[in-house]
């Protein structure tokens, strides 16, 4: 009786924690494990390093192959995102073929003058993943302003966590999806390699910079969802942008008063929130009403992502590619995946900012966004 009884206080115990989720009780220190997290402290950071295999991309509605004209990649070389391999041609253009991730060449499996396939394997690279196992579990952080305090989780291994399934049960999710232009984000992130080497934006620099500006436009993306189910507008806020960790997990680097920073301060707290995620720190996410997504490296197009509490918007990048414009015409675009919480805008109102973000990214210029102060 006493085993049933309490394998039913644990069901309920869970049950109640999925309905509102709550800080940790303290529990008393225990003083062999405080010492053997000290000693593994500064052995958190693990590297993880792979082979890759570098594939032919969609080259365009109908085409399945193409003629290699030239290799440009040798083997030994480092390679940077967005960096050109090789170059092929088809009936009717030439496409260089950029890598996806940062990395060491390998080895061609291919020779000029060969013929190949979509989504043939053509290459190889090695590619060195940095990351400190994520910590799990919540935590009690004390916030300024009207909410005295917040309860911040730390990211889990693959799945929702109990305390996000919770946050999700009020949201109305909608979702639409509008194709941008990605030329002219292709053609800066080129000019900004040659001008500023390897301090260069990366293109998803550059569309989080674009959202931003978009937001600034578009009042009720500026909105944070209050735990009681209310709205606060923020006249500044932060920008949250997905992060994977080891083991498929999952967190959100925070860059703490986005709406206010210059393009040359941006950048750098950009790369800033990177690092803190993926080193384990958390920010509280209280101000942050807007998340960038992607799966870069991963031909990911399309997505339906997830509209998190507080955040009122959800934005999935997609994977750049070529599309068919004409007989003789053809394209880069990515598409813009947006989710937003449906209870606080309608679609007009999420169409009117998609297409402000797109109308930002096909204009974008390198020397507007460093001389914004």
């Amino acid at each position: 009786k006493k085993d049933v009884a309490k394998k039913m206080q644990e069901l309920l115990t869970l049950e109640w924690a999925r309905e509102a989720p709550v800080a940790a009780v303290a529990q008393p220190a225990n003083p062999l494990l405080e010492v053997m997290k000290e000693s593994m402290a500064d052995d958190s950071t693990q590297q993880e390093i792979s082979d890759v295999p570098i594939r032919v991309p969609m080259l365009g509605e109908g085409i399945t192959s193409a003629k290699v004209i030239s290799l440009i990649a040798n083997p030994g070389d480092d390679i940077e995102q967005d960096d050109p391999l090789c170059e092929v041609e088809t009936d009717k253009a030439l496409f260089p073929i950029e890598s996806a991730l940062e990395g060491k060449f390998l080895e061609w499996k291919i020779a000029e003058g060969d013929e190949v396939s979509v989504e043939q394997v053509i290459a190889k690279m090695e590619i060195i993943k940095s990351f400190s196992p994520p910590p799990v579990g919540p935590i009690q952080k004390t916030l300024d302003g009207e909410q005295a305090a917040e309860t911040v989780y730390k990211p889990t291994e693959g799945g929702l966590p109990p305390h996000i399934i919770a946050q999700l049960k009020n949201v109305v999710p909608a979702h639409m999806t509008v194709m941008a232009g990605w030329s002219n984000i292709q053609e800066t992130r080129k000019l900004a390699k040659e001008t500023m080497g390897k301090a260069a934006p990366s293109p998803t620099v550059m569309v989080a910079w674009c959202l931003v500006q978009a937001m600034k436009r578009h009042p009720i993306f500026c909105c944070t969802i209050n735990q009681n189910d209310t709205l606060t507008h923020n006249e500044s806020f932060d920008f949250g942008v997905a992060v994977a960790l080891q083991q498929d997990a999952l967190d959100t680097a925070i860059i703490p008063n986005a709406s206010e920073l210059d393009g040359q301060a941006f950048m750098q707290e950009y790369a800033l929130a990177i690092e803190a995620a993926r080193n384990g720190q958390i920010r509280s996410k209280a101000k942050v009403p807007f998340i960038l997504t992607s799966m870069g490296g991963y031909s990911v197009r399309e997505a339906l992502p997830l509209v998190v509490p507080p955040a009122i918007g959800t934005l999935f990048l997609g994977e750049a590619h070529w599309e068919k414009r004409g007989p003789d015409e053809h394209a880069q675009q990515a598409a813009l995946c947006l989710s937003f919480d449906h209870r606080w805008l309608n679609g007009a109102a999420g169409a009117h900012f998609l297409h402000g973000v797109k109308k930002e990214m096909e204009s974008f210029s390198l020397e507007t966004m460093l001389a914004k102060g």
